[in-house]
């Protein structure tokens, strides 16, 4: 990974954006480079499998990274928020494809997006490396006269409080429903959103 994002190659005209056709490239490009590693010798720890089983292996790694691309978060977490709200009357089952391909799916994401599920140290210290991967992308895109990602210059208390609301917070919340082991992840979640809501310029005092 490069330290950019999607948007940035397919502006800049990356070869990477080229070869996948401006879609899902870095993820793209993750499953590529996995399965690349794979088929050298010594590397090959799927080769036990079976023709079938191998299809379904690969199909599954290759669903579970591409579910990692941000802009499928909303759809694929209104479609695992509705199959939560049915599993008291519909338990998840390992034997429904659907169900273990939604699960390990959104597993991923969930891990992709663990940042702020860390304890403060840890996270600040993930918040400060993303924030300078953001400084040095906007630096790029200024440098190469293409669209400045413009919120990406925002503080980084207002990054971390939104990336948390709209994205973080939302899939730890439904995936502890299903691992209720997980909810000290959330609640790790909610103390590191406070601390970064302490630090955001309070609002401007309205005209008495």
């Amino acid at each position: 990974h490069m330290g950019v994002q999607n948007a940035f190659l397919v502006n800049s005209k990356d070869p990477l954006a080229l070869q996948y056709n401006d879609r899902s490239v870095l993820e793209n490009f993750h499953c590529s480079r996995l399965f690349s590693v794979l088929n050298q010798r010594g590397c090959g720890l799927l080769d036990g499998l079976s023709v079938e089983q191998y299809k379904a292996v690969r199909k599954m790694i290759v669903d579970m990274i591409l579910a990692t691309d941000l802009k499928n978060h909303f759809e694929d977490m209104s479609a695992f928020k509705n199959r939560v709200s049915r599993q008291a009357q519909q338990p998840w089952s390992s034997e429904e494809e659907k169900d273990r391909s939604m699960a390990v799916c959104m597993v991923l994401h969930a891990a992709d997006l663990s940042g702020p599920a860390r304890p403060w140290p840890v996270s600040l210290a993930w918040a400060s490396k993303v924030q300078e991967e953001f400084e040095n992308q906007v630096a790029a895109e200024k440098s190469l006269g293409i669209p400045v990602t413009t919120f990406l210059t925002a503080d980084k208390a207002k990054l971390e409080t939104g990336f948390i609301e709209l994205f973080t917070r939302p899939v730890w919340q439904e995936l502890a429903k299903m691992l209720p082991e997980l909810a000290d992840r959330v609640a790790c979640i909610q103390e590191n959103y406070g601390r970064w809501s302490a630090e955001l310029d309070p609002p401007p005092a309205s005209p008495s």
